[in-house]
């Protein structure tokens, strides 16, 4: 079944019942992933259902003004919807509101009014609310910094299978903040959000192979992780994996792959990420052909088209191949 499927049944289903189910948050990730625009009846049956008091639909609509998805743009309004369906205890409602507080979308800027938020999702047992908590802890914001607090309600939301929670405590163990360093149970954690197709994860466990780091050194399979990574939109595993094609570890030698690959990360890199990406297609071009050349542009545009930018970056402390430290797409 298609994300649109699943969509058109969801509308159908709340057009046909009167039960208050919190379903909206599943189906609107799947028009996210699809990318596609709801119709005007579904968009009016949403729109009816939130009018008529569901919380369900009243997150929905929000996500929907929030991020300009077959309705305008309109923080304002994706906060109104947010708060009428988290005052009627809907816990994706609360996080989403949590959320607005956090950024200052829609709402004045308030950590600790987000934080309060988070906490009424996590009453619930609500494991973004977790998550995001365990950031506010991470950061110090809206409550007092505190590594343990942070592990806490990340592993709270990873033992319910939540990536970002799995992906947060993988950070922990590798840094050993909050917990005794440990790279293998780092790579625990990151392997079970990488198989989530989490792209951060599946970066940091090609880095790990790649140096040997808590598994044992194998060039093969950490291009196999640079690469799900770059394919998932993560800009410092595209740096990987171009290094991996210019000095032929785990695959073979390709300077047209290396450029291409280098190219496509040095225009989504910045700092001294960008300027490693940039030296390592120089380089490459210096081994090419003009024929080559072009046909190493045009493999980038058809990388670019379906390796789309997904938005923000995730960042935290960068490591490009050649270790200069900048903040990008892996850890340090």
């Amino acid at each position: 079944m298609t994300g649109r499927d699943v969509l058109l049944s969801v509308v159908v289903a709340l057009a046909l019942t009167v039960l208050n189910e919190p379903i909206y948050a599943q189906s609107l990730n799947f028009v996210r992933i699809a990318g596609e625009e709801l119709t005007s009846q579904e968009i009016a049956d949403i729109r009816l259902r939130a009018e008529q008091g569901y919380p369900d639909a009243q997150f929905a609509l929000g996500v929907m003004h929030w991020e300009g998805r077959s309705v305008e743009q309109d923080d304002g309004e994706a906060a109104r919807w947010f708060r009428l369906a988290a005052d009627q205890g809907e816990a994706d409602g609360q996080t989403a509101l949590g959320d607005a507080y956090w950024d200052g979308r829609g709402v004045p800027q308030d950590d600790r009014e987000a934080v309060r938020w988070f906490r009424l999702a996590i009453n619930q047992g609500d494991a973004y609310g977790q998550v995001s908590l365990g950031t506010a802890y991470s950061y110090g914001r809206g409550v007092e910094q505190d590594d343990r607090e942070t592990v806490r309600w990340n592993r709270l939301a990873a033992d319910q299978g939540h990536v970002y929670g799995q992906r947060a405590l993988g950070v922990a163990y590798w840094q050993g903040r909050g917990v005794p360093q440990d790279d293998r149970e780092a790579l625990r954690w990151f392997r079970l959000a990488a198989e989530q197709g989490n792209a951060f994860s599946q970066t940091q466990l090609g880095i790990a192979y790649w140096e040997g780091r808590g598994v044992p050194q194998d060039d093969r399979e950490a291009v196999q992780w640079f690469r799900q990574g770059a394919e998932g939109g993560n800009s410092v595993a595209m740096s990987w994996l171009a290094l991996a094609y210019s000095e032929g570890r785990g695959v073979l030698q390709d300077f047209v792959f290396a450029h291409a690959w280098a190219n496509l990360a040095a225009s989504r890199l910045s700092g001294d990420m960008r300027v490693s990406s940039v030296e390592m297609r120089d380089e490459a071009a210096k081994r090419l052909t003009s024929e080559e050349l072009d046909a190493a542009q045009r493999l980038a545009e058809q990388l670019m088209a379906v390796n789309p930018p997904r938005g923000s970056s995730e960042i935290i402390e960068g490591e490009s191949p050649n270790k200069l430290g900048e903040s990008g797409d892996c850890l340090f």
